[in-house]
């Protein structure tokens, strides 16, 4: 399913607000720092669309915790591949944004 601009804003936030959740680094309180992660979204997004296995989802974002944020290991990069896999298969399964769209 092709996404409207309104579903992948939707898609997004909800992205968002699972990688905040996360907070690897501990730096989101209230609505403070809240776009910490948006670097990871877009990739992981497009690996959620390409139905990545949990362990391509773990070895991106444990690579990006250790080359982008300077984190030899993150114990919760596991646990959150997987809830954001669950997320994605029972939220929006089989959607994707439009060519060019970007979220």
């Amino acid at each position: 399913m092709t996404l409207s601009k309104e579903q992948s804003r939707q898609r997004w936030g909800q992205s968002r607000d699972l990688a905040c959740e996360w907070d690897p680094i501990g730096v989101v309180s209230d609505n403070m720092n809240r776009d910490e992660y948006d670097c990871l979204l877009g990739p992981l997004l497009r690996l959620l669309e390409d139905k990545a296995s949990t362990d391509e989802i773990f070895m991106y974002l444990d690579d990006e915790m250790k080359g982008h944020f300077g984190l030899p290991y993150v114990p919760t990069t596991r646990a959150f591949a997987n809830k954001v896999k669950s997320w994605y298969e029972n939220t929006w399964p089989n959607s994707s944004v439009q060519n060019g769209m970007r979220e």
